[in-house]
C-alpha cells in the first residue's frame, strides 16, 4: 500500500509542479520520504516513515520560506541532492529551510494529551495525494499507533492548501478513543527569539529567527487558528530542554470521539512582505 500511495503522489507532482501552477507538492522518496508542498505563499513539509525509521525525532511542520510565487521546492530538492549540492538550508534568492522542528509541534501541528503529557505523532505512515494543483494541493495521512492513557489510538490527518490562502486546512480524526480526550494546537518556541510568540482565544503566532545563520534570515512567522476558540491558551516550557527548543505557546480544547476537529496553520516571512509579529497576526486573524 505505501508504495503505491507514493508512487500516484510522484505521477501527481509530475503532473502539477511547473510555473504554470501555484499549488503542488510532492513526496520525496529519495529523501526519507519527506512530504512537501507549497502555494505561493510557504512551502510546508510533514517527516515520512523513511525518516522515523531512522529513529530521528521529527514531529511537527516544517517551512519553507519563499519570496516569488511560483513553485520552487521541487527545484531545491533537485538542486541539493543532484550533483550541484545545493544546499536549501540557505538563501539563494528565493527562500529557504531554516526552521527548527526536532522533537517538538513545530509550525501549527496538533497532538492528544494523557497522563503523560503531549503524545507526539512523530511521523505520518501513509500518505496519499489526492490534488495537486493547480489551485488546490489536499493529502491525506495516516499515523502509526499511539499509546493514549493505555489505549492504541490512530490519527488521520487531511491537509488542504489552497491559492491565495495564507494558512492551511486541516482536519483530523482518531480511531481508538472511546471519551473525550484533551488537545493541543501548539508551536514552537526558540531560545533565539524567547519572547517572539502570541496568544489569544483563537490565534497562537510566533517570529522565529531560524537554526541557522542567525541575523541573515529575517523574521518566519507561524500561526495557528482555531475558529471557534480555545478554551486555554498561552507560552508553557518544555520539561526538558531539547536544543534551541525551550517550548511551546500552546492552545488547548478537547477532542470528541468520532468527530472531526478542524483547524487551521501557516507561516510568512518578513523578507516577503510581513512588517512584524503584530501584522501577522492581523493578517491570519482575517484570513479565516
Amino acid at each position: 500500500m505505501k508504495k503505491a500511495l507514493l508512487a500516484l503522489a510522484g505521477i501527481l507532482c509530475l503532473a502539477g509542479c511547473s510555473r504554470s501552477v501555484t499549488v503542488c507538492g510532492e513526496i520525496r522518496t529519495d529523501r526519507k520520504d519527506d512530504l512537501i508542498w507549497e502555494n505561493e505563499f510557504s512551502g510546508y513539509r510533514a517527516f515520512g516513515p523513511a525518516l522515523q525509521a531512522k529513529g530521528e525525532r521529527a514531529f511537527g511542520y516544517d517551512i519553507f520560506t519563499k519570496s516569488v510565487s511560483y513553485p520552487v521546492l521541487h527545484d531545491r530538492y533537485e538542486k541539493a541532492l543532484g550533483p550541484e549540492k545545493l544546499s536549501f538550508h540557505i538563501d539563494h534568492g528565493d527562500g529557504m529551510d531554516s526552521y527548527g522542528v526536532g522533537p517538538t509541534l513545530g509550525c501549527g501541528t496538533a497532538a492528544l494529551v494523557d497522563s503523560s503529557g503531549i503524545v507526539y505523532p512523530w511521523c505520518w505512515k501513509e500518505a496519499e495525494i489526492l490534488q495537486n494543483g493547480p489551485r488546490r494541493f489536499q493529502v491525506r495521512l495516516t499515523y502509526s499507533p499511539v499509546l493514549v492513557n493505555g489505549r492504541e489510538i490512530i490519527e488521520h490527518r487531511l491537509i488542504t492548501l489552497d491559492s491565495g490562502k495564507r494558512l492551511n486546512r486541516v482536519d483530523i480524526s482518531y480511531d481508538g478513543l472511546d471519551a473525550p480526550c484533551p488537545m493541543v494546537v501548539g508551536i514552537v518556541v526558540h531560545a533565539e527569539n524567547p519572547e517572539g510568540y502570541y496568544a489569544d482565544n483563537k490565534v497562537l503566532a510566533t517570529a522565529d529567527l531560524g537554526d541557522r545563520n542567525i541575523g541573515e534570515n529575517g523574521e518566519m512567522y507561524c500561526g495557528a487558528v482555531l475558529p471557534g476558540g480555545f478554551d486555554s491558551w498561552g507560552y508553557e516550557p518544555l520539561e526538558e530542554q531539547q536544543g534551541a527548543a525551550i517550548g511551546h505557546v500552546l492552545g488547548h480544547t478537547t477532542y470528541q470521539p468520532g468527530s472531526t476537529f478542524t483547524y487551521y496553520f501557516g507561516s510568512g516571512w518578513s523578507k516577503a512582505g510581513i512588517k512584524s509579529l503584530d501584522e501577522w497576526v492581523k493578517l491570519i486573524r482575517k484570513s479565516i
